[in-house]
């Protein structure tokens, strides 16, 4: 039997499986992206991973997926933590501000 690597086909991927993916033509463009990994997520709020572990032990990280052994977080999942660290922010900033006083 030939290695698929010879063949020129690719490692791992039965002819099956090949043939279960709907091809793209060149005109056609990507499916839409509906999650993120981890580090695409840490890249797109500028956030290093080291920083999103922390809030995700704090409680505040953005709710996750498991897909096989894969950590995903959904388009929809970022968005809403993106809107809970707003609000967090307004609230601070608005305890913060000093009352304003009437003059007479």
């Amino acid at each position: 039997m030939i290695r698929p690597e010879i063949a020129g086909k690719k490692p791992g991927l039965s002819a099956k499986c090949n043939s279960d993916l709907p091809s793209l033509k060149d005109d056609e463009p990507p499916p839409p992206r509906l999650a993120l990994t981890i580090l695409e997520f840490c890249a797109a709020f500028r956030i290093s991973d080291d920083f999103y572990y922390k809030l995700k032990r704090q409680g505040k990280g953005p709710r996750e997926m498991k897909v096989g052994k894969r950590t995903l977080i959904s388009l929809v999942a970022a968005d809403e933590w993106r809107i809970e660290r707003e609000r967090e922010g307004a609230s601070a900033s608005t305890a913060k501000a000093p009352a304003a006083t009437e003059h007479a």
